[in-house]
């Protein structure tokens, strides 16, 4: 299914609403046929905490906000120029 992203330079806008339309339509019915599991909020709390125990202690305790990630990574290649010296 071809989104807007992969769409031709030029595609009307008709084009694009029929793309977006059958794809709805597809989602829609893909839900139907996969109705939610209803399960005690105890169980998934259960599940999410299995699942945290899987990271590392460290890993748990980052701030998971994407746009601070690409800053932690900046640090981490600037300090690493650092440790070079100049060049």
């Amino acid at each position: 299914m071809a989104y807007d992203l992969d769409m031709q330079p030029g595609t009307t806008d008709e084009a694009r609403f029929a793309t977006r339309a059958r794809g709805l339509e597809a989602f829609a019915r893909w839900e139907a046929a996969h109705p939610p599991v209803s399960r005690p909020l105890a169980t998934l709390l259960d599940d999410v905490d299995a699942l945290l125990r899987l990271m590392p202690e460290a890993e748990r305790h980052l701030d998971p906000d994407a746009t601070k990630s690409g800053v932690r990574r900046m640090h981490a290649a600037l300090a690493v120029l650092t440790r070079r010296g100049p060049a």
